[in-house]
Order: structure tokens, then C-alpha cells, then sequence
């Protein structure tokens, strides 16, 4: 953003110079807005993949970190011309200043939740397989053992038979 220059007309500022300005600021907002909600429905969408999940992440700080570059220069921008822009359009910068800021952080807060859920959702999965492929590793245990007791009792059988036909002399 560049800093503007208002010209002045007979009581301070252009009023419709400011109120173009504060215009693009809201402009601004409700665009950040915009991406910030698009953000967080593609952080839905792609939650369930692990490696998205570690995009996400840097978006989310890329995000946060854009939020404070425009909340910094949005503050320097109305500290500069509070001096001599009229109140109520420096009041409603700092309103739309403070608005920006709190939907940020609400949209980077709701951001590390929903990343927190997911974390737990894959710890949890995670501790479940573990455990059912340990039961399953036991069941296999267990069930080569029976296989190696059937085996060795059809050997057992075919070697009687083997004997009850020599005896029989088939």
C-alpha cells in the first residue's frame, strides 16, 4: 500500500478523498476476508492428508505473517495521517484495523484447532492400528502354531498309513 496524499479543502482533508480511501480499506478487509475463508475451506477439504497437513501449516504461518505485515501498515498509514485526517475517518480506520486483526487471529486460531484435531484423529488411528496389528500378530502366532500340530499329526497319519499298507501290502 502506498501512502496517500488527500488534498485539502476549506475544514481539513478532502472528505470524499478520505472516504475513497477508507473504501479501498474495507476493500481490503473484505478481501482478506474472502481469501481467509477460502483458506479455511481448503484446509477442510485437505485435513485428512498428512502431508497437506504440513502445507497447511506454512500456509497458516505465511497467513498469519501476511495479516500482521497488512495490520502494521495499515496502523503506520492511519498514525501517519491521524495528524491530519478528520477523527471519524481515523476512528473508522483503527475500527477496520481492529477488525482485520481479530478475524486474523480468529482464522489462525480456528486454523492450529482444526490442525490439533487432526493431529489427535491421527494419533488415535495410529495407536489403533498398532494395537490391531499386535492382536493380529498374536491370532498368527497362534494359528501357526496349529498348523504346525495339524502338520505334524498328518505326518503322523500318512506315516500309519504308510505302515497299515505294508502290512496289508497294497
Amino acid at each position: 500500500m502506498s501512502q496517500l496524499q488527500f488534498s485539502t479543502e476549506e475544514q481539513g482533508y478532502s472528505k470524499a478523498e478520505v472516504e475513497r480511501y477508507i473504501a479501498m480499506l474495507q476493500s481490503e478487509y473484505t478481501n482478506a476476508v474472502e481469501w481467509s475463508n477460502e483458506i479455511e475451506k481448503q484446509f477442510e477439504e485437505y485435513r485428512s492428508g498428512n502431508s497437506e497437513l504440513e502445507r497447511l501449516k506454512a500456509e497458516n504461518e505465511k497467513l498469519l505473517g501476511d495479516c500482521r505485515l497488512l495490520a502494521s501498515k495499515l496502523r503506520n498509514m492511519s498514525t501517519q495521517n491521524a495528524e491530519s485526517a478528520p477523527a471519524a475517518s481515523s476512528d473508522k480506520a483503527d475500527e477496520i484495523i481492529r477488525n482485520a486483526e481479530i478475524r486474523a487471529q480468529e482464522i489462525i486460531d480456528a486454523a492450529y484447532k482444526s490442525q490439533e484435531q487432526i493431529i489427535s484423529d491421527i494419533s488415535g488411528r495410529i495407536i489403533e492400528s498398532q494395537n490391531e496389528l499386535s492382536a493380529l500378530s498374536k491370532e498368527k502366532e497362534v494359528l501357526s502354531a496349529e498348523i504346525e500340530k495339524l502338520e505334524n499329526i498328518r505326518q503322523l497319519i500318512s506315516e500309519r498309513i504308510s505302515k497299515a499298507k505294508e502290512l496289508l501290502k497294497f
